[in-house]
């Protein structure tokens, strides 16, 4: 199944979704309620096992990447979720993919966190966390602290890549938006929100 949830673009999106594609589930939000609200409504009505969060500016070259990284969750019951290698339209690493790496083997790595760009994760592990509503900057990293403290694994897949197309808008973030957030998850860290 494929989950679209159009934050009230002005682009025609949805029209041309129903028009060209009838089996995809299509949400259409009267105004831009954010990634968090958006994927968590998207998440509330997929039927799967596992979710693909997946934002609209990416190009996946290689349908094997859903296979392999399926793969991964059939053999280590512990990951909660998969990421994958990110490159700018350039072709060009991007920086951000993951965070330390814990552990490693033949393909895989156990890391601290991953790009929340384009992930899949377990649907029931997803019920018990989701994306914070409250965020409007870092609901990635905000993910990540809920997974470790739920103790779930985070896999890597580094030989699997997907294009991520970064706006303007993204480029230059919002200072004083990322300072909230910063704050905000540091609040929740002190209070031990992630551990209960």
């Amino acid at each position: 199944e494929v989950i679209v949830v159009d934050n009230n673009s002005q682009d025609n999106s949805c029209q041309k979704i129903k028009e060209q594609y009838p089996q995809v589930k299509l949400i259409e939000n009267k105004r831009n309620f954010g990634f968090a609200q958006a994927n968590n409504q998207g998440a509330q009505i997929a039927q799967s096992d596992i979710l693909f969060f997946l934002n609209p500016d990416t190009i996946i070259p290689d349908v094997n990447l859903f296979n392999k990284a399926m793969r991964v969750f059939e053999d280590n019951p512990q990951t909660a979720i998969v990421g994958f290698k990110i490159f700018f339209n350039s072709g060009k690493e991007q920086p951000w993919t993951y965070g330390k790496r814990i552990t490693q083997s033949p393909g895989t790595q156990s890391l601290t966190w991953v790009s929340g760009a384009g992930l899949m994760i377990r649907k029931n592990v997803f019920e018990k966390v989701n994306f914070d509503i409250n965020l409007k900057r870092s609901e990635d990293y905000d993910l990540w602290f809920q997974i470790i403290g739920k103790k779930f694994k985070i896999a890597y897949l580094p030989g699997i890549a997907y294009y991520y197309k970064m706006h303007a808008s993204q480029k230059s973030k919002n200072k004083e938006e990322m300072k909230k957030a910063a704050r905000y998850i540091n609040q929740k860290l002190k209070e031990g929100v992630y551990f209960r």
